[in-house]
């Protein structure tokens, strides 16, 4: 599936709105916003507040990095899709690659409210950039998903607690921070929890017409 068909069916509700973290300084080092006048978008939370009430994010695909969801959103300017903004990882860099020139377009006559005219950067577009339907994840402390799929059967998935991770004998169960890159999640069938590594496991993208997430 294209990236870009994700972002135009991706599920527009209220729990699905949000903003990919430091999406606010990505925005800022693409449209150079001067710090004098980044207040005007940053620190006003109503919704009087234009950016907040004019772009509004959801997110096609997410997951938990530390403790700090992170993952693909699609940006919408005045409810038309006009970005696509990516976060792998709560250090990664955040990249904005917009649908086309007309959008960019939209989005840069949008920033001149918040910014000191300046030269602007060269924008990434996202032609006909793929992503999977059915993707997997890295590490059990990323999935946010309450089912998936394991051996092609839609299943119930729950964390394993980190209290009883050693008697399980899985590889770095000896490892208890809160945060540990634990691989491992129970697949729950039946009532019957079975530990089972997440490379195994598939998730689907949150858009219009997957009814798992």
């Amino acid at each position: 599936m294209l990236t870009i068909e994700a972002a135009r069916r991706v599920t527009k509700t209220k729990e699905n709105c949000d903003d990919i973290p430091k999406l606010e300084i990505a925005l800022e080092s693409l449209f150079l916003i001067d710090g004098l006048e980044r207040h005007k978008l940053w620190n006003t939370w109503d919704e009087a507040n234009e950016y907040r009430h004019r772009l509004k994010g959801y997110w096609i695909n997410k997951w938990n990095c530390s403790d700090t969801h992170v993952g693909e959103m699609a940006y919408f300017l005045d409810d038309e899709l006009v970005f696509i903004c990516e976060q792998t990882s709560r250090k990664g860099v955040v990249q904005i690659y917009f649908i086309d020139q007309n959008s960019y377009n939209k989005v840069n006559s949008f920033m001149n409210f918040f910014r000191i005219p300046a030269e602007l950067c060269e924008p990434d577009f996202i032609g006909d950039q793929e992503t999977d339907e059915k993707q997997t994840r890295q590490y059990a402390d990323s999935c946010l998903h309450r089912r998936g799929f394991y051996q092609n059967r839609e299943v119930e998935i729950g964390h394993i607690p980190y209290d009883i991770r050693k008697g399980l004998n899985l590889p770095g169960s000896e490892c208890n921070y809160f945060y540990a890159l634990f691989p491992y999640v129970y697949v729950i069938e039946d009532g019957e929890k079975t530990p089972v590594h997440m490379s195994d496991l598939t998730f689907l993208l949150s858009i219009d017409g997957n009814k798992v997430g």
